[in-house]
């Protein structure tokens, strides 16, 4: 299955003939501090442990991830990246129809489609900042359906009220959510839905807050016997040794993640005041580690060159 979401550097570079390292990739929102220290550490220890197949219940990775959002372990699933988890839970959930917001992340649209379901959009605008309206989205929900979202949305940043949508899932409990919350860790107070009802599967990527997308390493949170249906959907062995090695290191660093928040409120900051200065942008405010930003002018002639 291809993706549309970038990411490709290696088609990128034959492309245009350059090497991969020379390219900035702009569809890549990871941390701008890049992986937390020790990483070639954490590595080099385990290199030994790649003679035998990694632990297939990723028992170490989420145990800690479990205390550190201080959950029950069986309502954890770990996956190869959250985008495993993600067409794996839309396939497995007993639901008829996809429910997305948009602008939104298109994995979610590809995931329903994949699974057969039809998609039903609630276009958000930007004369409300691209705020989901709950009541909208509860006057179209129908036993069956599953709503996608991102909280912070992706492209636009938005963090809904997480009280306000935690009523809204607990008053449809013939209704799942699917909430993506893989740049919570770039905002500021963030409040996770993990474990907080039945009708809830929250997904956590490791990948972005610490940098490693050629790890592969996220994990879902659901009802324990919801997680278990989808667990035994995976494949056997899908997180490798080093990912979950990683994982279970790199949750303990709450320095780390700190600066991190931090880090990207300042820089988000500089960069929406530098780019609110060139004409033709419209710059839209969001809460995570990127920005959307509408151009009068679409394509390549929307840099500068020469």
């Amino acid at each position: 299955m291809s993706s549309g979401h970038g990411g490709n550097l290696t088609r990128l570079a034959s492309e245009y003939g350059c090497d991969p390292g020379e390219i900035l990739d702009f569809s890549a929102n990871l941390n701008p501090l890049g992986p937390p220290p020790g990483l070639r550490d954490i590595i080099s220890r385990h290199v030994s442990d790649l003679v035998h197949y990694p632990d297939p219940d990723s028992s170490i990775f989420l145990a800690r991830a479990a205390r550190t959002w201080n959950l029950d372990p069986a309502m954890l699933v770990a996956g190869n990246g959250t985008s495993e988890l993600l067409f794996t839970a839309v396939r497995t959930l007993p639901v008829r129809r996809g429910v997305i917001p948009v602008p939104s992340y298109i994995d979610y649209e590809t995931a329903c489609r994949a699974s057969g379901l039809p998609v039903e959009r609630l276009v958000l605008g930007p004369d409300n900042g691209f705020t989901l309206d709950l009541d909208v989205l509860a006057g179209m929900l129908a036993p069956g359906d599953l709503v996608l979202l991102g909280q912070p949305a992706n492209p636009t940043g938005v963090v809904s009220d997480p009280r306000a949508l935690l009523e809204c899932i607990l008053f449809h409990p013939d209704v799942f959510f699917l909430v993506d919350e893989a740049f919570g860790g770039f905002v500021p107070g963030f409040r996770s839905l993990a474990g907080a009802a039945d009708n809830l599967v929250t997904l956590h990527s490791l990948t972005k807050i610490f940098a490693i997308p050629g790890l592969r390493l996220g994990f879902l949170a659901a009802d324990p016997a919801l997680a278990e249906r989808i667990r035994n959907q995976l494949a056997p062995w899908s997180v490798n040794t080093l990912a979950q090695a990683c994982g279970a290191a790199f949750l303990d660093h709450s320095d780390y993640l700190a600066r991190t928040v931090e880090t990207t409120r300042t820089l988000r900051e500089k960069l929406g005041e530098e780019l609110g200065r060139l004409p033709g942008l419209t710059v839209y405010p969001g809460q995570a580690n990127y920005l959307l930003v509408r151009s009068q002018t679409l394509g390549r002639t929307s840099w500068p060159t020469g």
